[in-house]
């Protein structure tokens, strides 16, 4: 039990107030403010965390739509070599069309030079087996009969002969 009339009661509860007011002073306060230091400085580092949280997700946002951009710049660049790509394998096809188109006209041109000389020189080998064969006849001056026989032989000579009778 407590004992209110002892002195040392009341120096219990002097020492009690004086380690109360030691301790608030010494430790209690010490304490408090170092606790609210790291309090705020918690509550600073969140603070913090939450701005560049907020910050990474607009950096975030601003990457994915430079992204989308991009792509879809891509996409426009893929298209637009497409089309380039068809044109120019039109053009190719065209000019290639004009060349087989000339080479072709060039060459039917060809023939038919080639064709009129061919003909050209076969009028001139034909008159002049004609004009041998009119000469010898003449300088023969045979009947009917042998003048057939002597042409037939004449032509033979000259590699010809008359279509059949």
């Amino acid at each position: 039990m407590i004992d209110f009339t002892s002195w040392t009661f009341y120096f219990e509860i002097a020492n009690l107030i004086i380690l109360y007011l030691v301790f608030r002073k010494y430790l209690f306060k010490p304490v408090t403010n170092f606790m609210d230091k790291r309090t705020a400085k918690i509550e600073e580092s969140l603070r913090e965390a939450q701005e560049k949280l907020s910050e990474a997700d607009e950096i975030k946002r601003s990457y994915e739509k430079e992204l989308a951009d991009i792509r879809e710049k891509s996409r426009e660049l893929i298209e637009q070599a497409r089309q380039q790509a068809m044109k120019t394998h039109e053009e190719i096809v065209n000019e290639a069309k004009k060349q087989a188109e000339l080479i072709i006209s060039q060459a039917r041109e060809q023939i038919e030079r080639d064709r009129q000389k061919a003909l050209d020189e076969m009028k001139d080998e034909i008159v002049d087996i004609s004009i041998k064969i009119a000469t010898k006849v003449i300088n023969q001056q045979l009947d009917f009969v042998k003048d057939e026989v002597y042409i037939d032989k004449l032509l033979h000579e000259e590699g010809l002969e008359l279509w059949p009778r």
